[in-house]
Order: C-alpha cells, then sequence, then structure tokens
C-alpha cells in the first residue's frame, strides 16, 4: 500500500514544493524514473493528474504495481475572479479531506476492492462537495469541484483487496 496527499502532473508525483527557486526535478517523488518503487502494491494517489500517464504506466510490465487509484485531471481547477480564491481553496480542500478521510475509513472497515473503493470515494467527494457549496456564498466553488469528481480512474487489478 502506498498513500500519497501531494502535488502531482501526468507523469509524477511531486514533493510538495515550498521554493519557487527549487528547480523542478528537485520536487519529483516518482516518474517513470523509479516508478518500480510501486511494484506489487496499490496505490491511492490523492494528487492533481498523476493517473493519467504514471498511473497506466505503473501497472503496465515491468512495472506492475497491482492496481493504481487517482486523478486523470487536476483536482482544482480554475478560480473565477481569484478575489476569495484562498478561501475558497481552503473549502475546497476540507471537502476533499473529509472525502479522502472517509473513502479510507470505508476500505479499512469493510476491506473492499479497488473498484468499490474508486466508487466509494467518487460518492464522498460528491456528497463533501455539495455540503461545502450550500453553505458557501461563493459560486466558484461549483467550478472547482465540476471536473474533479468525474475523473477519478482505477488502473490495474480492480478486483485487488485494498487492505488484506
Amino acid at each position: 500500500m502506498a498513500i500519497f496527499c501531494t502535488h502531482g502532473s501526468k507523469s509524477e508525483i511531486l514533493k510538495y514544493r515550498n521554493d519557487d527557486k527549487m528547480d523542478e526535478g528537485s520536487y519529483v517523488l516518482i516518474d517513470e524514473s523509479n516508478i518500480n518503487i510501486l511494484n506489487d502494491k496499490v496505490v491511492l494517489a490523492f494528487c492533481c493528474s498523476s493517473a493519467r500517464i504514471l498511473g497506466k504506466l505503473s501497472v503496465e510490465a515491468p512495472n506492475k504495481c497491482r492496481a493504481y487509484v487517482g486523478f486523470e485531471k487536476d483536482i482544482l481547477y480554475y478560480l473565477r475572479g481569484k478575489r476569495n480564491a484562498n478561501q475558497t481553496k481552503h473549502v475546497a480542500f476540507q471537502a476533499y479531506k473529509a472525502a479522502f478521510s472517509n473513502a479510507l475509513q470505508y476500505a479499512i472497515r469493510t476491506k473492499c476492492t479497488v473498484e468499490k473503493f474508486r466508487s466509494k470515494l467518487v460518492y464522498y467527494l460528491r456528497r463533501e462537495s455539495f455540503k461545502a457549496a450550500m453553505k458557501s456564498d461563493n459560486n466558484s466553488l461549483n467550478d472547482i469541484f465540476a471536473g474533479a469528481i468525474d475523473n477519478v480512474v482505477a488502473h490495474g487489478d480492480q478486483s485487488t483487496v485494498i487492505f488484506d
């Protein structure tokens, strides 16, 4: 099992970048050059876009992680007007955090398959984002949640039980 809650790109899982002066290569955590460290693992990647290329690549021979659950696109989309950008991001992050936590607790409690986890994660993302949007006066929340939820995918053996 490997769980990542960080930044990502289509072909990388990234370390947290807290210094804008860092060169891009110094904050790559996993990419094609070291993807083999995921061999025989179930990967839950709560980071932007990493399932698009890296996720697919990770389940193909010779890499062969058992399964990869993640996002094919960015988790947060543009912020309309950017006036309340930080507040909006905070609300979105709190909703995602609750959804990820609920999905993980469900997987631990039920010993579900990768596909069931993926579908539960989508359910919890929808529920938490709806609750956040209903509590907020900020209409840009709809834009943030709009595309992220529908691009949660699972690659590899989706019948794998996540927590054996």
